[in-house]
């Protein structure tokens, strides 16, 4: 079950840039919405490590023939090794492929109830790791008790990122008032400068005071800019 309409790329086998075709040249059907729907119940059933079509139709709650075409659409979006009946995926493929979904145009709504925000952590995790950032994640600090979902460090600057899972759009200011806590605290502890950051599947949020609110799906190219914005963003400096 791909998820394929009329469109200039030719759909995803073709074109890796995931881009949204014009909605008055490239009409989404009916079809397309229930497909990618299907689709968004269907994300419950990646997990990492190797899944069969039973173990993946038993925790996406579909049927077996559901979730074979479900694993094929997944697997052509480049989410997922086929092997025989089965396929393989990696720690964060869930929330990349809920990521693609919505940018085809599935509904947040649809989205959201199959993440889970360890999935957030586990893509903010290897992005960071992929851009030679040491990682450590769920890292817990005492006097008072924090915990920080993922800190990832280097050339002397960690990077704290907060990772929320929010099915709809609240409670900003007070996510990046805790998250500066957090980061002053890091500061203070380690002697070294702190960037505090929220992650969140919602585009749109403003940063708040400096502090960047960057949607999952720009968080790469967030990571590859990083040390060119810090004069543009909110640092807590070392101790």
């Amino acid at each position: 079950m791909p998820i394929t309409h009329q469109h200039p790329c030719k759909g995803r086998a073709a074109c890796r840039r995931r881009c949204v075709p014009d909605p008055q040249k490239y009409p989404i059907t009916r079809r397309f919405i229930v497909m990618t729907q299907m689709m968004a119940r269907a994300l419950a059933g990646i997990v990492p490590g190797t899944v069969g079509a039973d173990e993946f139709a038993a925790r996406a709650r579909i049927s077996r023939m559901a979730a074979v075409d479900a694993m094929g659409g997944f697997c052509r979006m480049g989410i997922g090794e086929k092997l025989g009946d089965s396929c393989r995926y990696a720690a964060g493929q869930r929330l990349e492929a809920a990521v693609m979904l919505l940018e085809d145009g599935c509904p947040m709504e649809a989205v959201a109830p199959a993440l889970h925000w360890r999935d957030f952590e586990g893509l903010a995790a290897g992005i960071l790791e992929s851009e030679g950032f040491e990682v450590r994640r769920n890292y817990m600090m005492t006097g008072p008790r924090m915990e920080i979902d993922v800190v990832g460090t280097r050339m002397g600057t960690a990077m704290l990122v907060d990772c929320k899972h929010w099915r709809r759009a609240a409670g900003v200011s007070g996510a990046v008032d805790r998250q500066v806590c957090r980061a002053r605290r890091w500061a203070e502890l380690h002697q070294m400068p702190a960037v505090p950051v929220i992650v969140t599947l919602y585009e749109g949020h403003p940063d708040v005071g400096g502090t960047p609110v960057v949607p999952v799906s720009k968080f790469r190219s967030f990571v590859g800019d990083f040390f060119g914005a810090l004069e543009s963003i909110r640092v807590i400096p070392a101790g």
